[in-house]
């Protein structure tokens, strides 16, 4: 079973719920939660190729971790591209081994709960800014 870390469960400034998780492949995930009747609830992930965020809109759907609301429809991206490095500190903080195949690109950087975080927000006004509900 694949272990999540809600490392942030916070309200953005637009009133937005968000959260950023910490997967064990070492990388973080950002997701910002919608009203079932927001316009981008209920999409495919690649339908919401206008909204800019890292690496673009890789998940939408509900989320069922501590701390997720399950009245919500999250929208999320995920910082496990080709330029996202695994936080190998991160991994050991929390009592994850990394894993001895792994190959990172040279110039890979590590995308930190403050990055994910900014995103989630960027994510947020952007959500915001499509005030069709259904």
């Amino acid at each position: 079973m694949r272990r999540r870390i809600v490392e942030a469960s916070f309200t953005t400034p637009e009133g937005f719920h968000a959260l950023v998780v910490f997967n064990d492949m070492g990388h973080r995930c950002g997701y910002v939660g919608v009203p079932h009747n927001h316009f981008s609830a209920h999409r495919a992930s690649d339908s919401l190729y206008h909204i800019n965020v890292h690496g673009g809109v890789t998940f939408c759907d509900s989320i069922h971790l501590e701390g997720a609301c399950p009245s919500l429809w999250y929208i999320g991206f995920d910082c496990n591209h080709m330029e996202d490095a695994q936080d190998v500190d991160s991994m050991y903080k929390y009592g994850i081994s990394p894993l001895p195949y792994h190959v990172q690109h040279p110039e890979a950087t590590v995308r930190t709960l403050n990055f994910c975080t900014d995103q989630c927000n960027l994510l947020s006004a952007q959500l915001d800014k499509i005030e069709l509900f259904i």
